[in-house]
């Protein structure tokens, strides 16, 4: 551990404002999922933003005992990872070539009754394409009495970049955060200094896969007013012994065997009907 001097504490708490202001631009962007300019925006400013905490770290090296060697061995490995490259030619073309190649995709779904509604599959969008102008695009034979009297319209939106096309905006920058915390982290403890805890716990709960990968809005069929979003899709986490619990109450078991067999539409709708009974009598012995 080396001697602390107020200039490598000045280093330290740099490095972690800029971190920390990396973390805020992710949220702003997450917040304007559904406005396309104002999401370009705090995007570009997210990926812009988060390369000038290692220029900061580099800044500061003379403050920072064995820095090449220490900042080395994370320059190695963040050379051999996919994201935290296109990260770095993200912001290279962001700052010398303008805007870079951002794309929308959408799936747009009707909801009016129990039974499926029309639905789009995911499908490109203009990349300024509000909610509302999509509201504004839904074909006029879907537009009957009952589905503007009692629809929702589920509009659902995936931002990517062309050059990396199969992971999501922003689940690409909160793998960089994480790589940066990482860093972080490992320069607080080298110098003796505390972590704090916005950077201890790395990124935030919200920010899992689920809340990049599976964002919706719902609006209404009659005004297009916002009655609410989606952002996550929690998945329930079970120990062996409580699914083979789970699976005996329920006989989830005999269900799927019996769907197998099913031979007409009346078939499968008896088999739904007795599950019901099976759950119903099964929460009243709990």
């Amino acid at each position: 551990m080396q001697t602390i001097s107020y200039s490598t504490v000045a280093a330290a708490k740099a490095v972690i404002s800029r971190l920390l202001t990396v973390r805020q631009l992710w949220e702003d962007a997450a917040d304007a999922y559904f406005d396309p300019p104002r999401f370009q925006s705090a995007v570009q400013q997210c990926i812009t933003t988060s390369r000038t905490v290692t220029f900061i770290l580099q800044a500061n090296k003379h403050a920072i005992v064995g820095f090449e060697e220490w900042y080395g061995g994370f320059t190695a490995a963040w050379a051999k990872d996919r994201i935290m490259v296109w990260a770095k030619t993200a912001r290279n073309t962001i700052e010398k070539r303008g805007d870079f190649d951002t794309h929308s995709q959408v799936r747009a779904t009707i909801i009016a009754s129990y039974m499926d509604g029309p639905v789009t599959e995911w499908i490109p969008q203009s990349l300024f394409a509000s909610t509302t102008q999509i509201f504004r695009s839904m074909p006029q034979r879907f537009l009957i009495p009952h589905v503007i009297e009692h629809g929702t319209l589920l509009i659902e939106r995936r931002w990517i970049d062309n050059e990396f096309p199969h992971l999501e905006i922003l689940e690409a920058l909160a793998h960089v955060y994480d790589n940066f915390c990482e860093m972080t982290i490992s320069l607080l403890t080298r110098l003796g200094l505390k972590v704090p805890p916005s950077i201890a716990h790395g990124r935030p709960s919200a920010w899992g896969d689920a809340r990049a990968m599976d964002r919706a809005v719902y609006l209404s069929m009659k005004d297009a007013s916002i009655r609410g979003y989606r952002y996550l899709r929690s998945e329930l986490q079970l120990s062996s012994q409580d699914q083979k619990r789970i699976t005996k109450r329920y006989q989830i078991g005999n269900q799927v065997r019996q769907l197998q067999e099913a031979k007409t539409f009346r078939d499968v709708a008896l088999i739904f009907f007795q599950r019901a009974r099976v759950a119903m009598f099964a929460m009243d012995t709990i």
